[in-house]
């Protein structure tokens, strides 16, 4: 999930075009096909 929060505790999507509190098919697209290969770059060492 994307969440973030501001210095008050409410919530601030960071991208406005996901809902953050639900499942959908755009928020599976970027967790499995954009962040994770980065996040396994990362762990290599190749960023």
């Amino acid at each position: 999930m994307l969440i973030e929060f501001d210095y008050a505790g409410h919530l601030t999507p960071t991208l406005p075009m996901i809902e953050p509190l639900q499942a959908g098919y755009f928020a599976w697209l970027m967790k499995y096909r954009m962040l994770k290969p980065a996040y396994m770059a990362t762990l290599k060492g190749r960023v």
